[in-house]
């Protein structure tokens, strides 16, 4: 017999992991009072599918009140009517769970969810003032909680994506006459009325109090009426 020959061969694996990006948009000014529509875009930038997504936005301001029943999405054949969705005044939570199977419903590479709902800014919400609020999104490389056939339990791995939007009330403005030219009509600020006479020079302060937000443009303009 002749010698033993050696056999090799090889097996070439890819290991896919999923990786979520999420951004929160929405408005930048509104009014007290007004209604904020929010959207959530969930996009799988990695190479495998996310699944046990959690999806929740805990509004994080006393100011902002989430309207129930906003949420809303359509993906792939699933909608907002397809999860249990929890809710309170502060915000809500789901998971991209199918409730008629309790199936998890992945999001795969290259997919992307989009989530809408709104919130409540409070009548009494002071001005130029900014309230942040985040979304966070909680995610598993693998199904439920996966065993191996030992029965013990796989470690499959966690994750947490956020993103934070800030809405401001619109900026605010007073105005206010401080000095003028002629003591005879003993106006000074503070003083009201503010009395002046015909031809008397009046100086005034303004204070304009603006949100901590970015903003394209500050256009600040006082239209005098005639006969100043």
């Amino acid at each position: 017999d002749g010698p033993l020959g050696e056999v090799v061969d090889e097996a070439v694996v890819e290991v896919v992991e999923p990786a979520l990006a999420v951004e929160k948009t929405g408005p930048t000014a509104v009014n007290p009072g007004d209604t904020v529509t929010y959207e959530l875009e969930i996009e799988n930038t990695g190479t495998g599918p996310a699944f046990d997504l959690l999806i929740a936005d805990a509004l994080g301001d006393a100011n902002l009140s989430y309207v129930s029943g906003s949420v809303m999405f359509t993906f792939k054949v699933f909608t907002q009517a397809d999860v249990v969705i929890t809710e309170s005044a502060s915000g809500f939570s789901f998971s991209l769970v199918d409730s008629a199977t309790g199936d998890p419903i992945p999001v795969g590479p290259g997919e992307t969810l989009t989530v809408t709902y709104q919130a409540t800014l409070d009548e009494d919400a002071p001005k130029a003032e900014t309230f942040p609020n985040t979304a966070t999104v909680n995610f598993d490389s693998l199904p439920g909680d996966p065993l191996d056939e030992n029965g013990n339990p796989v470690d499959d791995r966690d994750y947490t994506v956020q993103d934070e939007h800030a809405v401001a009330t619109i900026p605010a403005v007073t105005k206010t006459p401080t000095a003028s030219s002629f003591t005879e009509t003993d106006s000074i600020n503070g003083s009201d009325p503010f009395d002046l006479a015909i031809g008397e020079e009046v100086t005034y302060t303004y204070e304009l109090i603006i949100p901590e937000i970015d903003m394209e443009s500050v256009i600040f303009m006082d239209n005098l009426p005639d006969g100043i």
